[in-house]
């Protein structure tokens, strides 16, 4: 908070089950304060798809020691957007090969949606440089005291996506409601209070 001058920082993070080896993550993430707020995701190396969102060339958000580039925005076309990520398995770490995605559902409401490259190195060590594919969720406010509660999807899978529909339910963000359709049929209704 004492980056933003804020007054609030909170954040709930729940796992899901799906069966015995799979899961998703219901991500909720509220900030009070300052006048400019923004949620950054990414993975390890990875192609990324773009859904819910029609996104153009943008200036840089941040100055250039931020190590970031090749930023676009948009506003969400619905009342979801988000990127999957083909996971790239740079090291072969993964035998045989799959088809490993990661795939991020944002729902915040009044909120830009912004993708980037952010700049990595392999490890500790090596001076190989790498830029990963980086989802950004931002609120801004003249007001100076904003608040803002970031609402997000994590669906990790193979092959085909396990999250079949996602919808928020909720009118305001005081109870984060999220229902949540799965590829089997199974609805799930999450909560989360602030």
């Amino acid at each position: 908070p004492s980056q933003i001058k804020g007054s609030g920082y909170e954040r709930t993070i729940a796992m899901i089950e799906t069966g015995p080896t799979g899961y998703y993550v219901f991500d909720v993430f509220r900030v009070q304060g300052g006048k400019e707020h923004a949620k950054h995701t990414h993975t390890t190396f990875a192609e990324p798809t773009v859904f819910g969102v029609r996104l153009a060339p943008s200036p840089p958000l941040y100055d250039p020691g931020t190590l970031m580039r090749a930023f676009q925005t948009g506003r969400a076309a619905g009342p979801a957007w988000g990127v999957d990520w083909k996971i790239e398995d740079k090291y072969g770490y993964v035998q045989p090969p799959r088809d490993l995605h990661l795939r991020y559902t944002d729902l915040t409401r009044d909120a830009e949606a912004y993708t980037a490259e952010s700049w990595t190195v392999a490890s500790a060590t090596s001076t190989t440089e790498y830029w990963i594919p980086t989802a950004i969720v931002r609120r801004r406010s003249d007001s100076g005291d904003l608040a803002s509660t970031f609402v997000g999807l994590l669906d990790p899978y193979q092959g085909q996506p396990q999250l079949k529909r996602i919808a928020r339910l909720d009118q305001d963000d005081a109870a984060v409601r999220v229902e949540v359709e799965l590829s089997g049929g199974i609805r799930d209704r999450l909560l989360s209070n602030a």
